[in-house]
Formats: structure tokens, C-alpha cells, sequence
């Protein structure tokens, strides 16, 4: 007797796709990630489910957007649970912030940089993908960087993330190197 019970499962399912459109129609043009990597529910293929999880990813820039996404996902999840009879608890956290590069102690790392390492320096593209390391720049401004992640020779080219990640050990006297390049190039400056 399915009609007798409240359906989460359903309400988990119209929620998925309310919250993406709401996600497309606010971020318009605008970089951003809003993807579901968790959906649980039910105990099995003849009970309607009582409860059901689920788990999104999102990753922006644009904090207003971010802000108002938010605010209307979870306005629909509310609206949702209500039409179909049942509830919804949310728990919207954010795991990392976005990390916004200092320019100024980025250009100035460069700099030193390149006195040490010259020809094997890459910029990463602008991407949307989170570190913890975002926290920390909430409170002083810094940059994050890589070394030892690119070396195709060596099969250092996986993720950071994936399980096939390999670093180039070998890259980590660069590593010392440009940071004492840059201590002394920031101590240079701060006695002109």
C-alpha cells in the first residue's frame, strides 16, 4: 500500500533536480560545481523508504551566488517535503572555502621561483576544486602552490586526490631551495 506511506526517496529524487536547476539558474554564466556524490535510502524493493540521505558538492567562487543558491535549495526542500507529507533536516556546511591567491606574495614567490627553477615552472589553471589550505587564507593572505606533481618521466602525473598519485621526491630540494630564495628575497625587500 504504497499510497499510505511518505515516499523520502521520492523527495530526495525531486529535490536533486530542483536544487540543480536552482544551482544552474542562479550561477547563469559563472564557474561553479554542484554535483551529488552520496544518495542513500531504503531497506529494501518492497518498503517505501522512511528516510533518505543525500550529499552534494558544491564548489564556487562567487560567495554571493554561493549565498543565494543556498538559501533557494534549501526554500525547495522545505516546499518539497510539504507537498509530499513528510520532513526535511539540512545540514549545509561548507567543507573549504575558495582559495583566493594573494597576487602580491604570488608574484613575489614567482619571482623567486624562477631564479632557482626557472624553465619547469606551469601555472594551474583556474580551477574549482577545494583545499583546507582556503581556511588558513581567511585569516592571513598567503598562496598555494605545487611541486613534484608534474613529471610525466617519472609517472608523476596523477591527481592529488587519486589513488594513482605519485610525487616527484626529487623535486623536494627545488622545494627548499625556492622558499630560502624567498625568505631572502622577502627579507631583501623588507630591509629597502
Amino acid at each position: 500500500m504504497p499510497e499510505k506511506g511518505i515516499d523520502a526517496i521520492a523527495m530526495a529524487y525531486e529535490a536533486m533536480g530542483e536544487m540543480k536547476q536552482i544551482a544552474a539558474q542562479v550561477a547563469g554564466e559563472k564557474s561553479y560545481i554542484f554535483s551529488y556524490g552520496f544518495i542513500q535510502g531504503g531497506t529494501a524493493h518492497n518498503v517505501i523508504a522512511d528516510q533518505c540521505t543525500l550529499k552534494v558538492s558544491f564548489r564556487y567562487f562567487d560567495m554571493e551566488m554561493a549565498k543565494e543558491i543556498k538559501e533557494r535549495c534549501i526554500a525547495a526542500c522545505e516546499k518539497i517535503a510539504t507537498q509530499i507529507g513528510g520532513s526535511v533536516e539540512i545540514d549545509w556546511k561548507m567543507s573549504a572555502p575558495p582559495v583566493y591567491n594573494d597576487n602580491a606574495l604570488t608574484e613575489s614567490f614567482v619571482r623567486s621561483v624562477r631564479k632557482i627553477i626557472p624553465e619547469k615552472l606551469e601555472e594551474v589553471p583556474l580551477r574549482n576544486s577545494t583545499e583546507d589550505f582556503a581556511w588558513f587564507l581567511t585569516k592571513k593572505p598567503g598562496f598555494i602552490f605545487r611541486f613534484g606533481t608534474n613529471h610525466p618521466e617519472k609517472g608523476c602525473t596523477g591527481s592529488l586526490h587519486g589513488n594513482d598519485f605519485v610525487i616527484d621526491e626529487d623535486s623536494m630540494l627545488s622545494a627548499i631551495l625556492a622558499f630560502a630564495q624567498f625568505v631572502m628575497d622577502c627579507s631583501d625587500t623588507a630591509k629597502e
